[in-house]
């Protein structure tokens, strides 16, 4: 027997609140834990209003764990995550004891790290919508008809905003054509993907006619190029072809010779992920995002020889951006034999020796 609830909806009308992280609210055993989605592995979180009418209310809100979470954790800390260990990722978090301005849409969920209407340096990450770690076509429907859409996202790669997520759609513009593949050259999703670095003459073939996103994913990963992005008032990319352009010669991030790995470690992992993908060595990382033993065992078979090789340090914490880089480059050529990088995401930094 049970009674039937009437939902009067949010507690927390749609609105722009000053919040404060409560805590990672997806959890096992009372330990905070990524929960597997359509879209890939997600962390959620409990956010507290501090004043106004809705003062002590909660506010729930998640986000991606490979690249939403980085967002979180620099909004609601002030710095990128110093592990990829959800239990330190949430101490970091509430040590920090920040109040953020955030909206809240009108489901009542906290609408996430977004940057402001502008302009801004940035590059592609992958494709979102998924179906375990293949990027999928989405369904959608305009004035009664429907069409086929992509779900992209990208991050911002300088300023105040770097590593804040951004999100963009535009259709899906490859269609049947006979016996092969056609895209309009007018299309958004061509300029988008042209900007990213897809050059449509040295395509790999596609495993699937109905979806090549995850080739193209691949490739626009590999590339790493920056792009300049326009994002309109709801923090998306804004529509257009001219909405997604590659930046020009000369405005790549100067880089600093002593700055700290955090941010290199990001790449340094996600390839990690992809070689022991295709070689299939095992998951690098459970749940929390705490290195398995097949993590460290690469670590210390590949990894290990590179650093004596070349000087440096075995302690992911003591690495600075320039070392880690030389990681990434040993393993592209022992991953890729042309020399091409196998791949360049972001995801977060961890500590563990090896």
């Amino acid at each position: 027997m049970a009674r039937l609830h009437v939902n009067e909806g949010p507690s927390v009308p749609q609105g722009v609140y000053k919040l404060k992280f409560e805590r990672i609210s997806s959890r096992d055993n009372d330990e905070p834990v990524a929960k597997s989605t359509d879209s890939g592995p997600k962390v959620y979180f409990d956010l507290t209003v501090v004043e106004g009418d809705h003062a002590g209310e909660t506010v729930p809100a998640s986000t991606d764990l490979d690249g939403g979470l980085r967002g979180y954790c620099l909004l609601f800390s002030g710095s990128p995550p110093k592990s990829r260990n959800l239990v330190e990722i949430e101490q970091q978090i509430k040590a920090a004891d920040k109040v953020v301005e955030m909206a809240v849409n009108d489901s009542g969920w906290c609408r996430g790290p977004m940057v402001p209407k502008g302009t801004y340096m940035a590059k592609f990450m992958r494709f979102t919508k998924r179906d375990g770690d293949r990027p999928v076509v989405a369904d959608a429907e305009f004035q009664g008809k429907p069409y086929k859409k992509a779900f992209w996202t990208f991050e911002v790669a300088v300023g105040d905003y770097a590593g804040t997520q951004v999100p963009a759609s535009c259709p899906y513009a490859v269609n049947q054509k006979g016996a092969g593949l056609e895209i309009s050259s007018k299309s958004n999703m061509y300029s988008w993907l042209t900007a990213c670095g897809v050059d449509f003459s040295a395509l790999p073939e596609f495993e699937d006619s109905a979806n090549v996103l995850p080739e193209l994913e691949a490739v626009m990963q590999k590339k790493g190029r920056l792009v300049i992005l326009q994002v309109g008032d709801n923090g998306w990319v804004a529509s257009g072809a001219g909405s997604v352009v590659e930046a020009p010669a000369g405005m790549a991030p100067t880089k600093k010779e002593e700055i700290s790995g955090d941010d290199k470690l990001g790449d340094l992992f996600v390839l990690m992920r992809k070689i022991a993908e295709k070689e299939k060595l095992g998951e690098m990382f459970d749940q929390s995002g705490v290195m398995t033993d097949a993590g460290k065992k690469f670590a210390k078979e590949r990894v290990g020889p590179i650093c004596d090789q070349h000087g440096v340090p075995r302690k992911f914490k003591d690495m600075n951006a320039p070392q880690v880089q030389v990681i990434i480059d040993e393993l592209n050529k022992q991953f890729d034999p042309s020399g091409e990088q196998a791949f360049m995401g972001s995801d977060d930094g961890d500590d563990v020796p090896f």
